[in-house]
């Protein structure tokens, strides 16, 4: 069975621009240079500014450095706003292929970042 996510509170009634700059700033201010997925994949973080969030982990790519675009995030929030919980199999459907590909690392962020949370 998936585990379900859902925004936290303090998080839920924010707007796709303001998710992204909490994103954009914070992994920048908090120096998190590592985030992990929920099946235990870590990612380096390699770059954080205002356009992109860039990462690597040798699982994926060879380990060479991929982006994960300010639109990225915003398509991916607007999904997930959808839903009053997700996973990543329940969003399945809903996701552009280029994102839906990157879902892992961004869950990842989003985790790291306390916007999301599991629910039960």
């Amino acid at each position: 069975m998936k585990n379900d996510y859902t925004f936290t509170n303090e998080y839920i009634h924010k707007n796709l621009e303001e998710l992204w700059a909490i994103i954009s700033i914070g992994l920048r201010e908090k120096n998190i240079l590592e985030i992990s997925s929920i099946r235990g994949v870590n990612y380096k973080i390699e770059e954080v500014n205002n356009i992109v969030v860039s990462y690597s982990t040798p699982s994926r790519s060879s380990g060479k450095k991929e982006d994960l675009t300010k639109t990225d995030f915003l398509n991916f929030f607007k999904v997930l706003k959808s839903h009053s919980t997700f996973n990543t199999a329940s969003i399945k459907l809903d996701l552009p292929t280029e994102i839906y590909a990157k879902r892992s690392p961004l869950f990842a962020v989003l985790l790291a970042m306390a916007i999301i949370k599991q629910t039960n």
